[in-house]
């Protein structure tokens, strides 16, 4: 295994619901799975005990070219196959132009990195990539778990930034006009060829990503609740080879930015809850 850099403090009540790897490498432009051969040696390298294969539809839209111009032809579907953990906490899905890492059992960083780890080798050896396109981190947090949790919009300041608390929502309630919903997106260039889009939101609902094939560890609590997405991302100019190192180096340095922010978002008196054992 290799060595990730130090940690900064991990809180044992994290808001984390979410943590994904994806990566592209070239392929065709169309959507293909992988041959069953290399499916089965991928699951060995894996570990034959612990992943189970299963078979996700995907529809596409192909464009063929007319007299006329560009006409899409109508959907279609392909098989693509999906390498889901025995828990049902942890995917992975690969076609032929790349592959996609999720958990929804976050325990820390090193523990990710250790398995994106085993599937880059596994990816590397078995399908055999010619370089890398793009690589993706992403976190999603769902800040519940609250004392008290906020019920109108204003108290949100208790908890994130004031930046996140919508513009002057605090005095149009005191002219007697309430904030429903409000969202934002920030663009930020976190390194040449990289970058971090930050989504933020308050929700009444009961969770982000409610379908799919991946189960939580335990049930959300009730209640309002602020969602931070973090996506981070490195596009190369040229086209790397496949490195499993230089690619586990790259996920280090998109993940810095994350930490950094994820700080100056959220008060002490949030991060105080996330620091009590249990939640």
């Amino acid at each position: 295994m290799t060595t990730p850099p130090v940690e900064p403090p991990q809180y044992p009540n994290a808001p984390v619901t979410s943590v994904a790897l994806d990566v592209r490498f070239p392929g065709p432009s169309a959507r293909r799975s992988i041959g069953e051969r290399m499916q089965r040696d991928l699951r060995d390298r894996l570990g034959e005990d612990d992943w189970v294969v299963q078979v996700r539809q995907q529809a596409e839209i192909t464009f063929v070219a007319s007299a006329s111009g560009a006409a899409p032809e109508p959907f279609r579907t392909v098989d693509l196959p999906l390498f889901v953990r025995r828990t049902q906490f942890t995917a992975l899905s690969i076609e032929s132009g790349g592959l996609t890492l999720e958990t929804t059992q976050f325990d820390d960083y090193t523990a990710f990195r250790d398995l994106a780890e085993l599937v880059l080798v596994a990816v590397a050896n078995v399908v055999e990539p010619q370089g890398i396109l793009r690589l993706g981190l992403r976190y999603i947090d769902e800040l519940r778990r609250l004392t008290d949790s906020p019920r109108v919009p204003r108290q949100w300041a208790e908890w994130v930034d004031a930046s996140l608390v919508g513009p002057k929502v605090a005095e149009m309630e005191d002219l007697g006009y309430r904030a429903r919903h409000w969202r934002g997106e920030v663009f930020f260039e976190t390194g040449e060829e990289r970058s971090l889009i930050l989504h933020y939101e308050p929700r009444p609902g009961p969770i982000a990503y409610p379908s799919g094939p991946l189960l939580r560890p335990r049930p959300p609590d009730p209640g309002p609740w602020f969602l931070l997405d973090f996506d981070a991302v490195w596009v190369p100019k040229e086209i790397p080879p496949f490195d499993v190192a230089r690619l586990l180096e790259e996920c280090d340095g998109l993940k810095q930015p994350m930490y950094a922010l994820f700080e100056l978002l959220t008060t002490d008196q949030l991060r105080g809850v996330f620091n009590k054992p249990g939640g």
